[in-house]
């Protein structure tokens, strides 16, 4: 069992996080983690979970300010599901999103998908892709999987529509 560290929307603040993350890969420190509300199905409102894996916790650590928008976009409005476009938060992953889905896809059938999988304990079978939207003109997208047995949003990488 990974041991967290919750930080909510009420008194955020990116340098306290990006310092537990810091810790955190240090070394014998929790996994520092957002709580966010969830707002689908349409009309309930549920708290989820928002990890980031190794590889990705090292970015926010080391470059915070490429990351913030994305942070705060997920606390702010949470996971919201589908959307045909026009709005921010924690979404879910589409064929209609081309290379992004593709990275998604991608990443869970390599073997470094599979020990990612393992590490978490997630099964295929309960994963859906999703991202966290911000819009930029690079489309540049953090992305990650919504494990609906434990309401946890795992982000493992970026993607970008453009190739």
């Amino acid at each position: 069992m990974i041991k967290t560290r919750p930080f909510r929307k009420s008194g955020f603040r990116m340098d306290e996080f990006v310092g537990a993350a810091r810790d955190h890969l240090r070394g014998g420190h929790p996994l520092p983690v957002l709580k966010v509300n969830s707002t689908f199905p349409k009309g309930t409102v549920s708290e989820a979970e928002v990890w980031f894996d190794h590889p990705l916790l090292t970015g926010i650590a080391h470059e915070p300010q490429v990351f913030k928008r994305d942070m705060n976009s997920a606390l702010t409005y949470g996971y919201i599901g589908r959307t045909r476009g026009g709005r921010n938060g924690i979404v879910d992953v589409t064929e209609r999103d081309g290379n992004v889905a593709e990275h998604v896809s991608g990443f869970l059938g390599s073997r470094a998908g599979r020990e990612f999988m393992g590490k978490y304990g997630l099964n295929p079978s309960n994963l859906s892709g999703v991202k966290i939207v911000v819009h930029r003109k690079s489309g540049r997208r953090v992305v990650g999987v919504w494990d609906r047995a434990s309401n946890r949003f795992i982000f493992f990488g970026e993607a970008s529509y453009k190739r």
